[in-house]
């Protein structure tokens, strides 16, 4: 499953063929911050934002369509779904680390929760499934592989048993719910957290703008091609603590014993998504920063900015990321 996911899904090629779904959900955020800055007393929950970006993103990615709040009762119901699946990854499971006192779950409730929820996300999948394959069986034509998204292509592995894999129903559920749980979280946590520091060092968010806008220029909003322009670097570890106890040799770089891994790891042990999210993270950072000026609301001040973190599957923020957007002038 893991060399589909790398091979197939996520791969470099794949990753550039989405190009169209991040410049144009990105350009919806700005659209969607433009809005509300149009009256600079008006604070803005940027975390929240975020987390509908990267939905909405990888409902494209997936499925080829948007499952958002607009769109009916299936988007509410994911996005209802995908919260609780957020809520439920922070969540200390009392059996999981004793297991003789697992009842404990049980009595709290978690147990039941858990099953609820991955009850109703067997649902939705399979509703998505059935009509994605109803309309493959009805079509007299296929699509080219640079045309499918990856329901697509898992459909078609199930189908052909590509390299003798044998795909059943409930393995491309189980894909799909890890890429929501995967991606979703974590890939916001990182721009989160990104604006959060450049927020508290105003003369490094002037730096950045002059740099960003001296390649942009007039352009309203950048596009990856501008993206190879910039000066990039790797962010901090977001992901559990790594230490290696010894000295090692990892992807040819040599590790001195006890110092902490990049997030991502290497090899066997990389995350599929290595591609996937940098890309996403990058444009939106970029155009967040071209198109705004960003500031506290209420003229609090840099040292009022809350930076408590909050542990789930990632170290995200405790309290959302509230700021004030104004258009640069």
């Amino acid at each position: 499953m893991r060399s589909i996911c790398v091979m197939r899904l996520l791969s470099a090629e794949r990753v550039k063929l989405f190009r169209l779904y991040r410049e144009e959900e990105t350009a919806e955020l700005i659209k969607k911050v433009a809005v509300q800055s149009r009256s600079c007393s008006t604070p803005i929950d940027l975390s929240e934002m975020l987390i509908s970006l990267m939905r909405d993103l990888i409902c494209r990615a997936a499925f080829g369509r948007k499952y958002g709040e607009n769109e009916g009762e299936s988007g509410r119901k994911l996005k209802k779904l995908l919260e609780e699946l957020g809520e439920m990854l922070g969540v200390f499971s009392v059996g999981d680390f004793i297991p003789w006192l697992g009842w404990l779950d049980q009595v709290s409730g978690l147990n039941a929760k858990i099953e609820r929820v991955f009850r109703d996300f067997d649902h939705f999948f399979n509703v998505v499934i059935d009509d994605r394959k109803a309309r493959q069986d009805d079509s007299s034509t296929s699509l080219s592989e640079d045309r499918m998204d990856l329901l697509d292509i898992l459909l078609q592995i199930r189908k052909d048993g590509t390299n003798g894999i044998c795909m059943a129903k409930e393995h491309i559920k189980a894909i799909l719910l890890d890429m929501f749980a995967g991606a979703t979280d974590t890939t916001c946590t990182v721009i989160e957290w990104a604006m959060t520091q450049i927020l508290r060092h105003p003369e490094i968010m002037k730096k950045l703008q002059e740099e960003i806008r001296g390649i942009a220029g007039s352009k309203l909003n950048i596009d990856e091609d501008d993206l190879e322009k910039m000066r990039l670097h790797p962010p901090v570890p977001l992901l559990l603590p790594r230490k290696p106890t010894k000295d090692v040799e990892v992807g040819g770089y040599n590790i001195a014993a006890g110092t902490r891994l990049i997030p991502f790891g290497a090899r066997r042990r990389g995350c599929p998504g290595a591609t996937f999210a940098p890309a996403a993270v990058e444009l939106v950072l970029a155009n967040l920063l071209h198109n705004f000026n960003w500031s506290l609301p209420g003229g609090a001040r840099i040292e009022d900015l809350d930076a408590s973190k909050s542990f789930g599957m990632s170290v995200h923020k405790k309290y959302s990321l509230v700021v004030l957007a104004s258009t640069q002038s």
